[in-house]
């Protein structure tokens, strides 16, 4: 999920954070002691991606796409009504496809 820079905080941990980065620019934040990833800052500054599994709380939120699904696993179906997308789309795509369904708009 991508939440707004300004609606993210950490609460504890965030000394524990390790980064991978590769020469094209994928970068990757973890946790030095379990390896479970962690919130990352988009490239452009404006939010955080957050990995939903990360989450200990119920929330209202719905899928507003599904990203990379074209290397997704034979066995994994993708649910609710939404838009899918080989790989990532471009940053506008994504941003008119989020704004409408969040208060987090980017």
């Amino acid at each position: 999920m991508l939440v707004k820079i300004d609606a993210f905080r950490w609460v504890c941990g965030e000394e524990r954070i390790s980064s991978f980065a590769t020469e094209s620019g994928f970068k990757s934040d973890f946790c030095s002691r379990c390896g479970s990833p962690v919130p990352n800052i988009l490239n452009n500054a404006t939010g955080y991606w957050v990995p939903a599994g990360l989450l200990e709380e119920p929330t209202n939120v719905s899928v507003a796409a599904h990203v990379y699904a074209g290397s997704k696993a034979k066995w994994d179906t993708l649910s609710g009504n939404c838009e899918s997308f080989a790989e990532m789309p471009d940053p506008e795509t994504l941003e008119n496809l989020i704004r409408p369904k969040t208060k987090y708009n980017f």
